[in-house]
């Protein structure tokens, strides 16, 4: 990896747990992810994320603490606080293996590391990802 880039693939401290077609069990705190098919009812219930724009959704709903995963689910994890992503991140460049014309989760967290306020955030909210200068695709 170049110098001043970090990895925030799968498998890294920042890989997004969710992945297009499988199945998670969750639920969520009023209608945070309604506008992408998921209804809310009492308890946990099954959902299936047909899109990319979908995980990071769901990636982004979770770090807003509207998306509650129960503790027995591989998937759940600590979700990390704004100022620790500041810290290890701001002023960095991201690499993942999302096509750079497509919404990536690395989206959220570039937002995260410039301090954007994570409470009112939306999908909308997030730029796509860049060739950088020089043309250096990572």
């Amino acid at each position: 990896m170049p110098d001043g880039v970090v990895y925030v693939g799968r498998g890294s401290r920042w890989g997004n747990q969710f992945i297009v077609g499988r199945t998670y069990m969750f639920s969520t705190f009023g209608r945070a992810l309604e506008h992408i098919g998921f209804h809310q009812q009492i308890g946990p219930r099954p959902f299936t994320p047909t899109s990319r724009a979908d995980v990071v959704e769901m990636y982004l709903a979770w770090f807003q603490g509207n998306l509650v995963v129960p503790l027995y689910e591989p998937y759940s994890r600590t979700i990390p606080r704004q100022e620790n992503i500041q810290a290890d991140l701001m002023g960095r460049d991201l690499a993942c293996w999302c096509p750079l014309d497509e919404p990536c989760h690395a989206d959220v967290l570039l937002a995260l590391a410039a301090g954007k306020p994570l409470y009112s955030m939306t999908l909308a909210d997030l730029s796509p990802v860049v060739e950088p200068e020089g043309g250096m695709l990572l």
